[in-house]
């Protein structure tokens, strides 16, 4: 900008900062009678104005959710009474004397200042949990257990939550006001815990007066500043559902009417925008396609509520995505960690990222959503239909657009990620750079992990630590990172790889993927890698050759594998790692044939390549394994994860092939693989390639058949 808009700029928002920060002008009893519901017979101008009014919204406001919502346990009560409540990673005591400009972990505040001024990081401090707080999701457990208990100790303590909320949050003063979607969903937890506080006596005239001037101005807020930025992502498509639940709530706002009409045709043009056609979220998040999820479910509870159907279009779109999910847990319940993943814990969704929990025989969707959540949808067909959605534990499934491949069978769970294949465009903010790279879960077990998102703004090198190459199980060459952070929620480009086939049979599942990946010198390296689970073995071939062209140099190729192995239990014994939990599991990692490679191991809590984060805001010591291997010419690394009873070696094949036997008891399988073009072969059949099968199905040969083997190369069985 110019020094004369500099000028104007600083100086409107000093006039800024000084109507709300000094001034703090009220709306008007006068302007606030504009904004109720005609008919509303109440006085605002009488000593006892707003406790009328706020008797009118007690009496206004659907309770219908309240009345399938199950009783609080015993621990849950006693929990609330004592103000603590989990927020992410940690136990929170909250009390009406609450800092709400405090970052909560870390003690650091944010200024009181107008919106415009007030900063979005703080050194040291982490907005994402501040606003985490602010969310006041606890209300609701009050709510809860004033309902199971009646003892109204509950409901003033709520009440006194929201009034000091109230007190400390002018209009438009402080960090709580940076976020439209972030006041949506705190509205929602105020509105849904107000709904359960039916016959607890009404606040002071005082009291009444703040809390509902603020809800007041906080649905202003919202309807008034959606984010219209250029690609808004997750945020528009929340901030529309929170509004429809503002408007099925608050009837007795003249503009509930029109607040669902603005959520109605923004959640069908958002919906357009971000479900892609294989029902994946285009940000390539699978923490943030729940989040979406929900907040569509949110939506939908809304229409239920106010007796309406919802649009045809984001009902499509809510199943695409609800079927996605069911796709994407893995046996465990655990839900893959592609991406960012801030938001632990949903609103209409279950469990921890949205996760139904442990998978017995099949996955269905009710068993996603919460239980009074469920009771509500079940009033409607559309409803039922949605809860009906179901899939078979052993399934396989190519997101297409978003790039991912799934392979869920009961005791092992596989997703591989190749990065968005999709053109639309979209925001980076929540992406990545994982092209590649996998997550393995075994009997139950997360093994193999991508390290997840930690935090977002203590410190930029964690953050970008955390999205880069090296947090995640794929190659880097010469430590160069494929892509580059411009912000902390912004990359320079993205570095898609692009995806090859993806087969599953039986108990073997196979896919790739290849890219250019550039080095410090030269025109840098072709990679191509397979992911083959043959039973409970799993082959990583990197294929690795350093392209022809001017300033052709020798590269060094690095491979991760980031494992939940406690610190110091892996011991590594030449080209192979023991891997060990006494109560899951015991695999080797070994490097096959290899002698220029070297492996590493990483469980120093100190090296951010040690660490992962299972739930946002915690961090934990895993056991990285680091293989390192010069690249002057194509090299084929193999990597194999195996049982201690299992073994593996490389096997004859013909010229362009890379061929494994795996040796168990009694049986021996011959994997062969092929990059170009790219083919997996295991006992002879195709998994991937010419004459695979198009779809997933059981094998048609006995697995310890040796006739094959001469249609890999004649003579080997």
């Amino acid at each position: 900008m110019s020094l004369v808009q500099r000028i104007r700029g600083a100086a409107q928002r000093r006039r800024e900062r000084f109507r709300y920060e000094v001034v703090r002008r009220e709306m008007p009893v006068a302007e606030l009678y504009d904004e109720l519901a005609p008919g509303l017979d109440v006085d605002l101008l009488a000593p006892d104005g707003f406790a009328q009014l706020w008797s009118a919204h007690m009496r206004a406001t659907p309770r219908a959710l309240w009345t399938v919502t199950p009783a609080a346990s015993a621990a849950t009560i006693e929990r609330t009474r004592r103000g603590e409540h989990a927020l992410l990673a940690r136990t929170l005591h909250v009390t009406p004397d609450m800092d709400w400009h405090r970052d909560p972990f870390h003690n650091v505040s944010w200024p009181r200042m107008h919106v415009e001024s007030c900063p979005y990081t703080m050194p040291g401090g982490d907005i994402e949990l501040l606003w985490h707080l602010n969310q006041m999701g606890f209300l609701v457990d009050y709510a809860s257990a004033y309902r199971t208990t009646h003892d109204e100790h509950f409901a003033t303590r709520a009440i006194a939550l929201m009034d000091s909320w109230a007190r400390a949050n002018p209009y438009m003063v402080g960090a709580n006001w940076i976020s439209p979607m972030k006041s949506g969903i705190r509205l929602f937890m105020w509105s849904s815990a107000l709904a359960g506080l039916s016959g607890a006596p009404a606040p002071d005239n005082q009291v009444a007066e703040r809390i509902l001037r603020s809800v007041e101005r906080q649905a202003e807020f919202l309807g008034g500043h959606f984010s219209n930025w250029a690609i808004p992502n997750n945020h528009l498509i929340a901030e529309a559902a929170s509004l429809a639940a503002v408007s099925a709530y608050w009837p007795m706002f003249k503009r509930a009417r029109m607040w669902m009409a603005q959520a109605d045709a923004t959640m069908v043009e958002e919906v357009k925008r971000q479900v892609l056609k294989d029902g994946f979220q285009f940000e390539n998040s699978v923490n943030y396609h729940m989040v979406t999820l929900d907040f569509l479910l949110l939506y939908l509870h809304a229409k239920v509520i106010r007796g309406e159907a919802p649009h045809a279009l984001v009902l499509e779109k809510t199943m695409a995505m609800a079927d996605a999910a069911l796709a994407l847990v893995a046996p465990s319940g655990r839900m893959p960690m592609i991406g960012d993943d801030s938001f632990a814990h949903l609103i209409v969704l279950g469990g921890t990222m949205g996760s139904p929990g442990p998978v017995v025989r099949s996955v269905s969707f009710e068993d996603f959503v919460r239980l009074e959540h469920t009771r509500l949808f079940s009033t409607t067909q559309w409803g039922r239909d949605l809860l009906a959605l179901r899939v078979p534990v052993t399934h396989a499934r190519r997101f297409e657009d978003a790039g991912i491949d799934v392979a869920r069978a009961a005791d092992c769970h596989v997703v591989f990620t190749h990065g968005p294949q999709h053109r639309h465009p979209y925001s980076h903010g929540h992406l990545h750079a994982d092209a590649g790279s996998f997550e393995l879960e075994l009997d139950g077990a997360p093994l193999v992990i991508d390290s997840g998102t930690y935090l977002y703004g203590p410190g930029e090198r964690i953050r970008r630590h955390m999205r880069g190459a090296r947090a995640h199980n794929t190659v880097l060459i010469d430590g160069v990172e494929p892509m580059k952070p411009t912000a902390a929620f912004q990359w320079e480009s993205v570095a898609a790889a692009e995806a090859l086939g993806f087969g599953v049979v039986d108990d073997v599942v196979a896919t790739g993927c290849k890219r250019h990946v550039s080095g410090l010198q030269g025109a840098g390296v072709d990679h191509t890698r397979a992911f083959v689970r043959v039973g409970p073995t799993i082959i990583i071939v990197d294929t690795l050759s350093p392209r022809v062209g001017v300033g052709k140099a020798a590269h060094t190729a690095t491979v991760y594998f980031h494992t939940t192995v406690a610190r110091g239990v892996a011991a590594l014994d030449g080209k192979q790692v023991r891997l060990t939990d006494a109560a899951r599991f015991v695999r080797v990692f070994e490097v096959l044939d290899e002698p220029r490679a070297e492996i590493h191991l990483i469980d120093d809590p100190v090296d951010l390549a040690a660490l992962y984060s299972p739930v946002y805001a915690e961090a934990v010591t895993g056991t990285t394994i680091r293989v390192t291997v010069p690249v002057e010419e194509t090299v084929a690394l193999i990597c194999v994860l195996r049982s201690p009873e299992v073994s593996v070696t490389r096997a004859r094949t013909r010229i362009g092939q890379i061929g494994c036997a795996i040796n168990e008891t009694h049986t021996r399988r011959i994997v062969s693989l092929r990059t170009d073009p790219f083919g997996v072969f295991v006992g002879g059949q195709a998994i991937v390639g010419a004459n695979a099968p198009t779809t997933p199905r059981p094998a048609t040969r006995p697995t310890d058949s040796l006739e094959w083997l001469d249609e890999i190369e004649p003579g080997l069985s």
